[in-house]
């Protein structure tokens, strides 16, 4: 019983579809005729003077040219409202402009009916006739099972698809929104500034959108208004679900300024019909339906009433509206466009026809710089940055130079200061404190095998001479001068470099806690008198001290014969302290086994 009243309702919407067909194909001199007006698009300049689209169309579907307009009157808002000579009104055709079109066409049949020869023969005459013009561009592109680019004039493929073997699919699931996509990419990347068209042809059908409810469940007590309620909010819920659907496609379309004119015909499901509506109505196009398939193929007779005869003159016939008027940046308003038409027979009706309000958004303008001092400044802050990276290489790379020849030095200078603490004269190692060698003084033979710490300081002291920049010439000249320089003047040179007292009886330096010369208490020898060049002339004196001890006198004859090795293996180096040796008489240790003067056993 549910079945058959789901039933009846859709027999009683398809013979009210038809009842609205024959009210379509009934002349336009059987009574009045209604208009409504709408604004397709503002485009608006960098001048600021915006450019309005508009469309006027009859109940019939039919554009009047615009001849046919006794008054044309654009407002922006109360304030703003132009007409008359304030108004510049012009048709596209005779604009100038370009258009950039996509037809999208069914591929399949359903129910026995080849959809895509009536669509493809209607379209080639839509190509033939209104894309001719120049400057216009268009693509095709068929849908089925799949999508079929077509770089030519439709009309080429109503022989290929008289075939039956020749039609993409015999589904009634085609892929319309796949080809919508191809159509959206194919005008992406044209040149702005022109008007772009997609033309779609189909029955609403798309295997990404879902089926209606067909069955409707409801109690037994349950009548026919009932039913009637419950089937209208289904349909209200699937027209929901097929503008969610949409949603993706819509913005897509309004990203590339893309309108959608869809010519739909469906009769077995014509709640699908509204998938192409929501398309058009959301994108600035428009919506026809033709009841009768075989329209599209006659679309220019006069009594077929043919889809792509009046979409053609709807588009040819869009107009062009320029009011002396200017947008203000950042700001919103209201458009509204006013038509009204002469008195010219006695059904028509005298009255203004308004538009829907247009809400134009003008975006704010990007303040125009004078970028050209700014890239001047740019230039030569990168010029001085360049400047400035190739000081700093060199820079850099100096200071690397710099670094390593001070490890190198600082390494040379570690093994000449391990030399220093031999004697240059008898080859012993000397302890740090002594200011002279004790070994030279106990009159000890220098020993026969150089110490291997001595050749590395001389080798060193090489290298820092050569990295100095020293010759041999120079290295001879310093000794000459160090000669020519007495002891005594040696001695008291490096006294008052260190600070210390030095003897006025030998002229030797004393240490700092001695209150009196161990020197000359041990009998030494005044140092020599100074020779006739003075400290003064010496550029440069070698100190008194390890390393560099002048000459000393010779120490008086040991008790045993000088050079023998047993006197090398008991040499014990200590610094003079207090205390008297028996046999000569000197001051020595209280530590000392043996006196290194007489080398007597304490």
């Amino acid at each position: 019983m549910c079945s058959a009243r789901v039933g009846m309702l859709k027999t009683k919407t398809r013979c009210m579809a038809l009842v609205a067909a024959v009210l379509v194909a009934l002349p336009a001199t059987a009574g009045a005729v209604e208009y409504y007006s709408k604004i397709n698009e503002i485009i608006t300049p960098p001048d600021g003077r915006p450019v309005i689209l508009a469309t006027v169309l009859d109940s019939f579907g039919q554009a009047p040219p615009l001849a046919d307009f006794e008054y044309l009157e654009v407002s922006f808002g109360q304030a703003n409202r132009f007409s008359g000579n304030g108004l510049k009104a012009n048709t596209f055709l005779d604009s100038g402009r370009g258009t950039d079109y996509a037809l999208v066409l069914p591929g399949y049949e359903g129910f026995g009916v080849n959809y895509v020869v009536a669509a493809a023969e209607g379209a080639g005459w839509f190509q033939t006739n209104r894309v001719a013009e120049e400057g216009d561009s268009c693509a095709v592109f068929v849908y089925g099972d799949g999508v079929l680019p077509h770089d030519g004039n439709a009309a080429e493929l109503v022989e290929k698809f008289r075939d039956p073997e020749g039609i993409m699919a015999r589904i009634g699931r085609p892929y319309m929104l796949s080809a919508l996509d191809e159509a959206i990419l194919h005008l992406e990347p044209l040149p702005l500034g022109r008007r772009r068209v997609i033309i779609l042809v189909g029955s609403g059908l798309d295997v990404r959108l879902g089926d209606s409810v067909d069955e409707i469940v409801l109690g037994p007590e349950a009548t026919a208004d009932d039913y009637a309620r419950a089937y209208r909010a289904s349909q209200r819920q699937l027209l929901q679900d097929h503008q969610a659907a949409l949603r993706e496609y819509l913005d897509e379309l309004r990203r590339v300024n893309a309108r959608v004119y869809t010519i739909g015909f469906n009769e077995t499901r014509p709640d699908y019909l509204e998938v192409l509506q929501v398309l058009a109505r959301k994108t600035g196009g428009t919506h026809r339906v033709v009841y009768n398939i075989g329209a599209l193929s006659a679309p220019a007779g006069a009594a077929s009433g043919g889809a792509y005869g009046q979409l053609a003159d709807e588009l040819t016939r869009e107009l062009v509206l320029e009011p002396s008027f200017t947008v203000e940046p950042g700001r919103e308003y209201e458009v509204v466009l006013t038509v009204r038409f002469p008195e010219a027979s006695s059904y028509q009706v005298i009255t203004n026809i308004e538009s829907r309000p247009y809400y134009l958004e003008v975006q704010p303008q990007a303040t125009r710089l004078n970028i050209i001092p700014y890239l001047i400044a740019a230039g030569i802050i990168l010029v001085v940055v360049a400047i400035g990276l190739v000081i700093l290489f060199f820079m850099l790379g100096k200071m690397k130079v710099s670094r390593e020849e001070i490890k190198k030095r600082k390494k040379l200078q570690e093994v000449v200061d391990k030399g220093k603490a031999f004697c240059p004269k008898c080859n012993r190692k000397m302890q740090p404190e002594w200011d002279h060698c004790l070994f030279c003084a106990s009159g000890l033979e220098p020993l026969e095998e150089v110490p291997e710490e001595v050749k590395k300081a001389e080798e060193a002291q090489k290298a820092l001479d050569e990295m100095d920049g020293k010759t041999q010439e120079d290295k001879a000249a310093e000794a000459a001068a160090a000669a020519a320089m007495g002891t005594a003047a040696a001695a008291a040179h490096w006294a008052d470099r260190t600070g210390q007292r030095i003897c006025p009886k030998c002229h030797r330096v004393m240490a700092k806690d001695w209150k009196e010369c161990m020197f000359c208490a041990a009998g030494m020898e005044a140092l020599p008198e100074d020779a006739e060049a003075g400290p003064e002339e010496v550029a440069k004196p070698v100190p008194f001290g390890p390393g560099g001890a002048p000459p000393q006198a010779a120490a008086p004859p040991s008790a045993k014969k000088a050079g023998e090795k047993d006197d090398v293996a008991k040499t014990v180096a200590i610094t003079p302290g207090k205390g008297v040796c028996p046999v000569c008489g000197r001051p020595v240790p209280k530590d000392w086994t043996e006196c290194l003067y007489c080398k007597a056993g304490i």
